[in-house]
């Protein structure tokens, strides 16, 4: 009975610190929802809630570095090990204005704070704009140079 109640109140606590977090600023003075945090965004984030995890927004992509709006503000991150061996690609690295499960550790700031963010995950994309692929060559394959320009 005491786990059932504690895990109901966990997960209470969860869900009051989610819904505030919206209100937080960045520092850039804007709040998450600003910067286009919703419910939708809070139910996607509920499983990886964890002590030290943060909902953060990439605002900046560097060859080996990002910077993410967190509800503390502004940091420098970096992607963990599993999240960029497990990438095939450069689209499955964090991108400018995803969402990503940020671990921010404590006392963020403050004189213990422990250096960058670390991205853990990135939440699903809901639009994407991508570049289009190059146009495939054509079948035909033409004699060159062309006839026209043959001396006959």
């Amino acid at each position: 009975m005491t786990e059932g109640r504690l895990m109901t109140e966990d997960r209470l606590a969860t869900e009051d610190r989610l819904a505030t977090e919206d209100r937080l600023m960045t520092r850039w003075g804007d709040t998450l929802a600003d910067l286009g945090w919703d419910p939708g965004w809070a139910a996607t984030f509920a499983p990886f809630a964890a002590n030290w995890r943060q909902p953060a927004r990439v605002v900046a992509a560097y060859r080996d570095g990002w910077t993410v709006a967190t509800p503390a503000g502004d940091r420098d991150a970096v992607i963990a090990g599993r999240l960029r061996h497990a990438a095939i690609m450069p689209v499955d690295l964090p991108a400018v204005g995803d969402w990503v499960v940020a671990d921010v550790g404590a006392d963020v700031g403050g004189p213990n704070d422990c250096g960058p963010a670390v991205i853990r995950s990135i939440l699903p994309r809901r639009t994407v704009f991508q570049r289009a692929r190059k146009a495939a060559m054509p079948s035909t394959i033409r004699s060159w140079p062309p006839t026209w320009m043959s001396r006959s």
